[in-house]
């Protein structure tokens, strides 16, 4: 460490050395947006960027902060840090919301769990807003449960309607611990008519356990799905315990399900074949092992050959997906003993941008049962038996770029895409988020090439999404010569402007060191940096150019509450503005007039700047006043010009849970009777309002 140290002083004494370093850094970072130390107040930013060791510090010097989310996402990266930051936080209504909690169950992180509800902050959660994952802890569960934050609903099946959830053993075995048993025939006979039709995997198995004896038959729902394997268990019980009053139409679903069911037992040995490679004396004799018992596997499973019902297969989307991931000789071998592909193969295929098109592709076209034509593809699902050919109709909008490329490169006419593409607005903002590589915008300027894009559809969004790169790749192909493309760079400009793209803007070849050539409206501007909160922008807009009112910008202002902007208007109020008609106490009225404690941020800048003197001259009469605004403004309250607001009762509907909890901090109220009435008076409200 000394040595690292004594080199760096070395380095950096040396003027010439340094002059040189910092020069270059400068040329890296030149277009990097790189921001000064007191520039940085957006805690959601520096969590996102990981710059943990500059937060902890701003928080521990009492730095203006912004903050403009709940910040979970810190608990797995600097547990101790997210408390520092809650406790700053704490009375902000972002901790507290609905959705804030859930993502706070996402974390999976027990302790924090536990330390946020043991400060009061947790609320009763309903079951369906808990999204469990395969990496789910059951202890947090048993947690919520036991401690009454979340409770097992009356309705057995409604603690698993999330249906984006995926409820492994563990977290099942937590419900059943919890579960009133015994199930009656009647629960039972519900339960697997609503699983039948909206399957959950693992639930049925983990709940018949509990079934009384006995159950009476009962009739079964004609409406289940007949492709979903979860529902394969639930068949097979009701067919062996003869619970089915009309049994005759479960059958054959029983009989495919089994074949699917194979299948997947299938897929599963073959996985197990390969991964005992590892364990083989030599590759040779692992390939003559492997090709032995992967046909003895397929007799073994599928002793006759495939039918033409064989589609079954690959009609069900998650059995084609682990069919089309099988190896290229499996898949050969299956082909070979029968098996046929419906159509829904290219489908899915294409419109989940499955990697593995090229080599399914590539089987197909070897057995001569694809071709392309101008404006169709077609498809023969034999390739001994043929038959008429199928034609694949599908959306491309998540189709992957190679895809399509490969597809205009096969004779599919790039028009036809083309009028597609901009049929669907969400195309080509899709694309722009989900690649980022230099390759993929190279795909992407070939089919522009191709005439399968629209050039100027991906001009503005590479500005829109920050692609500067793509932007680089494109601009020199648009042709200056003609007039709509003059009109097209002029309004690309102004996107770039909006957003403060410096590099884009000097790639046009608009000169960045006189910035009033090009920024034409720079109140226009100012107000979208107050709209997307951009600290830093808005600091250096305030400090360069002067604006004529303060008040034009009061709207967008008092729908902002970002405490470190509106002190940054507040500060340059007399440098960048030309006139200052302002009224402070008409902008505090303005204010408090919005919802919440948020409403009081403004007000709170305005008291600390002295703007606001004793007595305020309004009389205030705001309904639903947030009890940490009255106290902020208690001392320049007048007890005659304010009485009527003096005289409502501290907490009101709007009371929220950080409310209570700065009262019940700064001991505010001195007995505990008012929260009492209040909360027995609001459940009063709620109950009526059911009615």
């Amino acid at each position: 460490m000394k040595k690292i140290d004594s080199l760096y002083r070395f380095v950096f004494n040396n003027i010439f050395l340094s002059q040189r370093i910092f020069a270059f850094v400068h040329k890296i970072q030149y277009y990097c947006r790189s921001l000064r130390y007191d520039d940085i107040v957006d805690v959601n930013w520096m969590i996102k960027n990981n710059h943990l060791s500059l937060l902890r510090e701003k928080i521990s010097n009492g730095s203006i902060l912004y903050i403009n989310d709940c910040v979970y996402e810190l608990i797995t990266k600097d547990f101790e840090l997210f408390k520092m930051v809650h406790e700053r936080f704490k009375y902000e209504s972002l901790t507290t919301r609905t959705d804030a909690i859930g993502k706070l169950f996402s974390t999976n992180h027990f302790e924090a769990i536990k330390w946020i509800f043991e400060r009061g902050y947790g609320f009763e959660m309903p079951l369906k807003r808990l999204l469990f994952t395969e990496n789910s802890d059951p202890k947090i569960l048993r947690y919520l449960i036991e401690n009454r934050w979340t409770l097992l609903c009356n309705s057995i099946l409604d603690n698993f309607t999330n249906i984006s959830s995926t409820y492994t053993p563990e977290i099942l075995r937590v419900f059943k611990e919890y579960t009133p048993a015994p199930i009656t025939g009647q629960q039972a006979e519900f339960i697997i008519n609503c699983l039948l039709e909206s399957p959950a995997p693992l639930v049925f198995e983990s709940l018949s356990s509990l079934f009384q004896d006995n159950i009476e038959p009962f009739y079964v729902s004609k409406h289940l799905i007949t492709s979903d394997l979860s529902n394969y268990p639930i068949i097979e019980y009701l067919i062996e315990k003869k619970l089915c009053k009309d049994e005759s139409f479960l059958k054959p679903i029983y009989d495919k399900l089994k074949l699917l069911f194979n299948m997947n037992e299938f897929i599963d040995k073959v996985y197990l074949l390969d991964q005992s490679n590892n364990n083989s004396n030599s590759n040779n004799e692992f390939m003559q092992q492997r090709e032995i018992k992967l046909q003895q596997l397929i007799d073994q499973y599928f002793p006759q050959r495939f039918t033409n019902d064989s589609k079954i297969y690959t009609d069900y989307h998650e059995n084609l997906v682990r069919i089309v991931n099988l190896p290229t000789d499996v898949i050969v071998k299956l082909l070979d003993h029968g098996l046929e592909f419906d159509i829904t193969w290219f489908q899915n295929i294409v419109n989940y941008a499955n990697k593995q098109f090229f080599r399914i592709w590539n089987i197909f076209k070897s057995r001569d049962q694809v071709k392309f034509l101008p404006k169709e593809i077609q498809f023969y699902p034999n390739s001994v038996e043929r038959s008429e050919p199928l034609n694949p109709e599908f959306g491309w909008y998540r189709t992957d770029i190679y895809v399509i490329e490969f597809l205009v490169q096969q004779g599919y006419s790039p028009d036809v895409l083309y009028e597609y593409f901009e049929e669907d607005p969400l195309f080509y903002d899709l694309l722009t988020i989900r690649y980022s590589s230099l390759d993929d915008w190279k795909v992407v300027e070939r089919l522009i090439k191709m005439g399968a894009f629209n050039f100027h559809s991906m001009m503005s969004n590479s500005i829109a999404f920050g692609q500067t790169q793509l932007f680089k790749l494109l601009y020199p192909l648009q042709d200056k010569s003609q007039d709509q493309d003059q009109s097209i760079d002029h309004h690309l400009l102004l996107d770039a402007i909006r957003g403060q793209h410096i590099e884009i803007i000097d790639l046009m070849g608009y000169d960045l060191n006189s910035r009033t050539h090009w920024l034409k409206d720079t109140s226009e501007l100012l107000t979208i940096q107050i709209v997307y909160h951009r600290f830093e922008n808005i600091k250096f807009m305030l400090s360069v150019f002067k604006f004529e009112s303060f008040d034009k910008f009061l709207p967008t202002l008092l729908e902002c509450y970002d405490r470190t902007i509106i002190e940054l208007f507040i500060q340059y109020r007399d440098i960048a503005f030309k006139t200052l008609s302002t009224n402070w106490e008409t902008i505090l009225e303005a204010s408090l007039s919005r919802y919440g404690y948020q409403s009081g941020i403004f007000a709170e800048c305005l008291i600390r700047h002295n703007l606001i003197s004793y007595p305020i001259k309004s009389n205030l009469d705001i309904e639903c006043l947030s009890p940490r605004v009255r106290q902020l403004l208690q001392p320049l309250l007048d007890p005659f010009i304010h009485r009527v607001l003096l005289e409502k009762p501290l907490l009101n509907t709007n009371t929220s849970i950080c409310d209570f909890m700065y009262l019940l901090d700064h001991q505010i109220i001195d007995t505990v009777d008012p929260y009492i009435s209040h909360i027995s008076n609001s459940k009063k409200k709620l109950a009526v309002s059911c009615l």
